[in-house]
């Protein structure tokens, strides 16, 4: 794969996680640490999707559901013959 290359300055223990994670999912291969970030990328990027869906779900739900607005039944034996 052909990418970009940036440098970035991370923690001594954030680098052996990101080893550590590289190394188990894609062995020592070349790029192995570039496909673990990418991967982390795409997750991140999912999580928050999914949280803007979540939220704006919730927010729907806190208005209530009308059902229509209509309310001629005073009880539900009415609604029944």
């Amino acid at each position: 794969m052909k990418g970009s290359v940036i440098t970035i300055a991370i923690s001594k223990e954030s680098e052996k996680l990101l080893r550590t994670l590289a190394s188990e999912e894609f062995g020592h291969e070349k790029g192995a640490l570039g496909k673990t970030v990418s991967m982390a990328i795409h997750s991140l990027m999912e999580k928050k999707k999914r949280k803007i869906a979540s939220d704006a779900l919730l927010a729907d739900m806190a208005k209530g559901f009308h059902g229509g607005g209509f309310n001629g039944w005073k009880n539900r034996n009415e609604i029944y013959d």
